[in-house]
């Protein structure tokens, strides 16, 4: 579609869906994707957005209306974009959990000395119903991983 402003005076959408008319774009680099340049209104929507998934919310917080970003979430730039900063916050997230996951079994191990009895039976519990995921996830891997091999032998024997 061509760049430009209707008659209405409304813009004209590129392609790729985003008004590239707009003054006020930021350049693919600042958001690491490559295909798509973003206003600023919908980078402060983004950034509302990876934060809470409550639209109206997220409206305010960006101050634009909801009509227009339901617009922009039906535009595949605007959209690949949420779904790439979302993941790099999960990303992060898990980064962060991964972390704290040794100090809290440190900790959970501190708790069973405990003087309280009540306490050292929870935690006994939290540590063995771990432990029994822990084994189940193995037990589901190494199923995959026979899984895989014979599929592969197979292939290979064709």
């Amino acid at each position: 579609m061509k760049e430009g402003l209707l008659r209405t005076g409304e813009p004209v959408e590129s392609a790729t869906g985003i008004d590239e008319s707009d003054p006020h774009t930021v350049e693919p680099s600042a958001t690491g994707d490559t295909n798509s340049k973003l206003a600023h209104g919908q980078m402060r929507l983004l950034a509302a957005l990876v934060s809470d998934t409550d639209i109206q919310a997220a409206c305010a917080v960006a101050g634009i209306s909801r009509m227009t970003a339901y617009r922009w979430l039906k535009q595949p730039a605007f959209k690949d974009e949420l779904t790439r900063q979302r993941d790099a916050a999960l990303s992060d997230a898990l980064e962060r959990i991964k972390i704290e996951a040794t100090r809290a079994a440190a900790e959970l191990a501190r708790l069973l000395s405990d003087e309280d009895p009540r306490l050292r039976r929870m935690v006994c519990n939290d540590i063995l119903n771990r432990a029994i995921k822990i084994r189940e996830l193995e037990d589901y891997e190494n199923r995959l991983v026979a899984m895989e091999k014979a599929k592969n032998k197979k292939k290979r024997s064709n």
